[in-house]
């Protein structure tokens, strides 16, 4: 992603992260979908780097539980 920002207004950030999710999804003949589910997010990072692609800093973050959700329309 390219930041803009005073700091490094041509810099850009990188994301990484790991998850799992455990999704119940109910599908109709008319096309339309819902799911639901757990999720656990881990192994998150993310660095930010300036417009020369140097890196400038590095965060890792806590894993997290969450949930995950979709409705869907097929057509």
């Amino acid at each position: 992603y390219k930041l803009d920002s005073e700091g490094s207004p041509e810099g850009y950030v990188s994301f990484e992260q790991a998850k799992v999710e455990l999704m119940a999804t109910y599908h109709s003949e008319s096309g339309f979908e819902i799911g639901a589910g757990p999720m656990y997010v881990f192994g998150r990072s993310f660095t930010l780097y300036d417009d020369d692609g140097d890196e400038r800093n590095s965060y890792d973050v806590d894993p997290s539980l969450g949930i995950s959700a979709f409705v869907l329309y097929r057509f």
